[in-house]
Parts: structure tokens; C-alpha cells; sequence
């Protein structure tokens, strides 16, 4: 494993660790809820399996993060993200912040074949989410993929990709606002 992936891998679980041990101080971790969910076309680019907790429940906003894993053949990537919603009985405005480390393989021409390619993206998102405190779970964004960095150039030409991503899941636990 190289420097970078070691640097990246380091510096997330220690902001889950971080998320985690800060979430405590504002509401017991049991009395917060959770979502399981798929996410098509969101901040990973393809389909990605997702976790998601209640970080913070204030009075104007609910503080979420995420964390998941997801592909297609040839392409494989880790989503992570902090959400800000605002809203109540289960509809909310849905500002998120993604960064998704991408690593996979296409076809560059005919006569090179396949070639890999390394990226990590940053993914600024706006959508509606209806989250129900336990059960149906669904959420519509739009946002744009930054590139930040990319470790080969078979990863496109632009540093910007639209994109338009759809979700649905399963919410547990025992406390949302609304």
C-alpha cells in the first residue's frame, strides 16, 4: 500500500473515532439512530452500500455521518460524508458534504488496453430526504464531483462530473427529530 492510501486510510478512521467520541458528549449513542441504505449515482459515482448515524440533534439541524463501500466491476470506491439536515417529521432539506476515494481500471484505447487509476473526489450535494424515526428511508440530491486528486489520468479529463444520486434504505434506533 502506498503512502497516500495509508495517509487517506489513517486520517478517516480517525475522524469516524472523532465523529463518534464528539457525538457522545451531546446525546447518549443509543438513543441515536442509524440507516442502512443503497445509494445510486451519489458521491461514489456508481452504487455504493451506506451506514449512516445521528451525530447531533439541535434545534434548527440534524448532524449526520456516513460511511460505506461500493462499485461496479472494474471500479471500486469508499464513500464517506457529514449531512446537514434541516426539516421535521421526517422531511428534510439535505445539505451533505462527500469525499470518496476511487480506484479502478477502463479502457483508455484499443491498443493500450485496460490502464488503473486512483482519485479522490470531493462531492458537495443538495436533495430532499424523507426519514421515518424507524422504517423507509429515501433520499433525492444533485451536486457536483470535484476532482481533488488523481494518481493516473485514466480517470477523465474533467475535474467536475454533475452528479445526480438516489437512495433507499431501513432506519433503526430510537430518536429523530420531528
Amino acid at each position: 500500500m502506498n503512502v497516500v492510501k495509508t495517509l487517506f486510510l489513517i486520517t478517516i478512521i480517525n475522524l469516524i473515532f472523532t465523529i463518534k467520541s464528539n457525538a457522545q458528549d451531546h446525546l447518549s449513542a443509543d438513543k441515536l439512530a442509524s440507516t442502512v441504505y443503497l445509494e445510486a449515482y451519489g458521491n461514489n459515482m456508481v452504487y455504493s452500500l451506506n451506514y449512516e448515524k445521528v451525530l447531533y440533534i439541535g434545534k434548527a439541524i440534524m448532524t449526520t455521518y456516513r460511511a460505506g463501500i461500493g462499485g461496479v466491476p472494474n471500479r471500486f470506491g469508499i464513500p464517506l460524508g457529514i449531512h446537514f439536515l434541516k426539516g421535521s417529521r421526517g422531511k428534510y432539506l439535505d445539505m451533505a458534504v462527500g469525499l470518496s476515494y476511487v480506484y479502478g481500471s477502463q479502457v483508455i484505447s484499443s491498443s493500450t488496453g485496460k490502464e488503473r487509476g486512483e482519485g479522490i473526489f470531493l462531492a458537495p450535494t443538495i436533495g430532499y430526504r424523507r426519514q421515518l424515526q424507524k422504517g423507509f428511508f429515501f433520499r433525492a440530491n444533485a451536486g457536483l464531483n470535484i476532482k481533488l486528486k488523481e494518481y493516473n489520468k485514466t480517470m477523465g479529463k474533467s475535474g467536475l462530473l454533475p452528479i445526480i444520486g438516489i437512495s433507499f434504505g431501513h432506519s433503526f434506533g430510537s430518536k429523530i427529530k420531528g
